[in-house]
């Protein structure tokens, strides 16, 4: 009996089933089979993130700020903690004398009064400087002075002696010093001038060898805006009965 070709077709597709069942019986082997008839799911599209499609930006590097330069180092509060005010064990004597200090005591008594003081008080008075008897004005405030003032007054309250006759009481009053002194610009003495004293000579003379003593200071920083610093400054000797307490204060402080 001829088969025809549709059973022909029949028992291929019986024998395959048949096949495929019996394979995907055998271990190992099924989980394979089953997979070639099993649905295939789509490969997801591939997807960037838009910071990541797009090119990175390019940063500009600017260089770290400088850190801000202290101009005016504190050298002169390295030189001591407690400096020199008026030391009663400092100068026992008066001036030794010398051609140099009679021209300075010449020059003690042709005093030229404190107009030009009067006239520089009026734009900001004087300025303390932390240092017991030391006060100041300058020809300009127009840049960071005070360390540089303060410093200066460090460096001048320690070659500022007392004579003898202001440590023997011979001055009960006590009384102040007007000096004049101009910097250059590079921190060199240029010029002094006593403008005004109402102590003694000997008195006036020690406050002019402090002056004479600093005859350098630091450069004037560039926001200096004059040529030349002028600075007035007023030394102070205390009553003899406050210089007294200041020195038992001082030896109490010692003990």
């Amino acid at each position: 009996m001829e088969l025809k070709h549709r059973d022909l077709w029949t028992i291929g597709f019986a024998f395959l089933l048949a096949l495929t069942l019996h394979l995907a019986s055998l271990p190992g082997v099924g989980g394979w089979v089953l997979g070639m008839f099993a649905p295939q799911s789509a490969e997801p599209p591939l997807e960037l993130e838009l910071s990541e499609a797009l090119p990175k930006p390019v940063i500009p590097k600017f260089p770290a700020p400088k850190e801000k330069e202290n101009p005016l180092p504190d050298r002169e509060k390295e030189l001591t903690e407690a400096p020199d005010k008026i030391n009663a064990n400092a100068r026992n004597s008066s001036p030794t004398g010398g051609t140099e200090e009679e021209g300075i005591r010449q020059s003690l008594s042709r005093q030229k009064g404190l107009a030009e003081v009067k006239e520089q008080m009026k734009e900001k008075g004087l300025q303390s400087t932390g240092e017991e008897g030391l006060d100041y004005m300058i020809n300009n405030y127009q840049w960071n002075y005070k360390r540089f003032m303060e410093n200066w007054a460090v460096a001048l309250s320690k070659r500022w002696l007392a004579p003898a006759d202001y440590l023997q009481g011979q001055v009960p009053a006590g009384g102040s010093v007007w000096v004049k002194i101009t910097l250059k610009k590079d921190g060199t003495l240029e010029s002094y001038e006593v403008l005004e004293h109402n102590v003694s000579e000997d008195m006036a003379l020690m406050v002019v060898y402090a002056v004479m003593g600093v005859r350098s200071r630091p450069a004037l920083p560039d926001s200096f805006p004059e040529d030349k610093l002028v600075a007035y400054w007023r030394f102070v000797y205390p009553p003899f009965e406050k210089l007294k307490a200041m020195i038992e204060a001082e030896k109490n402080r010692g003990q």
